[in-house]
């Protein structure tokens, strides 16, 4: 139930009020501890959904945080430690999500190189032996589309604008 009420909180809830850096802090504290006991490891899973979730909600708020904090390189310590693809798919989208901000904070955002910072746990999770489907993810991010839509031949032969130079 408190999970479900922070969630909805980060979605109203602008990066002047106290409350989300509060929220920030918290969720930090829990992947801090699901590093030494299993049992905070299901809630701390849901911690990146709701961060991921609520960013489309709340864009400037979220990434201000991210700015502000040391919070992004918490959760790749966190996924590094885990090895988990599907946590590891979870934090790109974040760091998706972050990099197509316009405004303002975009420029911000650009600068900490999130993408940068998720390379030394791609290489750690798939060992070397990184699978085309995941460069495809990339370059998905890369020119901002969905990467299932066209066959990958159609895809290299079109010229198209890139949207999202982050990834590179």
């Amino acid at each position: 139930y408190a999970i479900h009420f922070i969630s909805d909180s980060l979605i109203f809830l602008k990066s002047q009020d106290r409350s989300v850096s509060t929220i920030f802090m918290f969720f930090q504290k829990v992947l801090k501890k699901a590093l030494k006991n299993k049992k905070f490891r299901p809630i701390s899973t849901q911690i990146m959904q709701i961060i991921s979730n609520s960013f489309e909600l709340n864009k400037e708020s979220i990434a201000g945080v991210f700015l502000h904090t040391n919070f992004f390189p918490s959760l790749v310590n966190y996924v590094s430690f885990l090895k988990s693809k599907e946590n590891m798919y979870l934090l790109l989208n974040i760091a998706r999500k972050c990099t197509i901000i316009q405004g303002d904070i975009a420029d911000y955002v650009y600068k900490i190189d999130l993408f940068s910072k998720i390379h030394p746990l791609v290489i750690s999770i798939f060992e070397d032996n990184i699978p085309d489907e995941f460069y495809e993810l990339l370059w998905s991010y890369v020119f901002n589309e969905d990467n299932s839509i066209q066959e990958t031949n159609v895809q290299f032969e079109q010229i198209r604008p890139i949207l999202n130079p982050a990834p590179l």
